[in-house]
């Protein structure tokens, strides 16, 4: 954990982001979105190869239509530029995109 720690850090991870708290996998998502942020675009394909899937298929979960489910996904990768990675991220946002 301390590798990705120092890389996380490194890349300039928000002061309020609880780090010592976070999974691997965690960190490795806060630093990739901060290499993302910051305009590596390896990082932004890491992200999206590694999770597009996810968020399509929390999508169908609601059985949205097509275009409502392309509206969720363009929202929950918005919401990552704005606001980071936070535990559990994609399904938070997404979910939420989904509606009640």
């Amino acid at each position: 954990m301390t590798v990705m720690l120092d890389r996380v850090l490194a890349a300039g991870a928000p002061p309020d982001l609880p780090l010592t708290e976070l999974t691997d996998a965690e960190l490795e998502v806060a630093w990739l979105v901060r290499r993302a942020a910051g305009g590596d675009r390896h990082a932004w394909e890491r992200l999206i190869d590694q999770y597009a899937r996810l968020i399509w298929s929390i999508t169908r979960e609601f059985k949205l239509v097509e275009s409502d489910a392309a509206d969720v996904v363009q929202t929950t990768w918005m919401r990552l530029i704005e606001h980071g990675s936070a535990p559990g991220w994609p399904r938070p946002p997404a979910t939420s995109a989904c509606g009640p």
